[in-house]
């Protein structure tokens, strides 16, 4: 049941939010109470925030969309930071994921995970749908994150690169 529509505004971007409260039955522990998933794509990221709703037993999700610049990925940040939230899963095609984890792993409790891993109900796919499947299994703790190199290491991986590629550094 729909229970709110209203649109935020912030100078870089206007995000329509739909907010709904949903009665859960308690088949599965709930580890995460303020779970988000994060489904990213070239030009976007679908984002599904996942609360506890103000009756007990319940929910609320707002579902959100947020660009993919630097500026409006740290608006995002500081938006999860404000929500508290406990669990950050993310699912991306391509190396798209790359931005958003660099910016989030310091400050939020963040997990890329493989789209294989978290696959939906087969039927009709849309991001929407994917970022309300990753917060509910990020919620019940059902995901297994994916290896990112912490960063001395992804350091090193260009490092290396570059000498592969025969990148001449200057100085030093």
């Amino acid at each position: 049941m729909l229970d709110s529509r209203f649109i935020l505004s912030s100078p870089q971007q206007t995000h329509q939010i739909l907010g709904t409260e949903h009665e859960e039955e308690q088949v599965m522990d709930v580890v995460h109470d303020r779970a988000v998933g994060i489904d990213i794509s070239k030009r976007d990221a679908k984002v599904c925030v996942r609360l506890p709703g103000q009756r007990a037993g319940t929910f609320t999700t707002t579902v959100t969309t947020w660009g993919s610049t630097t500026n409006q990925i740290l608006a995002l940040r500081e938006f999860l930071e404000a929500q508290k939230v406990s669990v950050v899963v993310m699912e991306s095609t391509s190396d798209y994921w790359k931005p958003f984890y660099y910016l989030f792993e310091e400050s939020l409790p963040v997990m890329l995970v493989n789209a294989k891993n978290a696959r939906n109900i087969p039927g009709r796919k849309t991001d929407v749908s994917d970022a309300q499947w990753l917060a509910q299994l990020a919620a019940h703790g059902l995901l297994r994150a994916t290896f990112v190199p912490p960063e001395p290491i992804r350091v090193l991986y260009v490092s290396v690169d570059d000498d592969e590629a025969g990148v001449v550094r200057r100085g030093g």
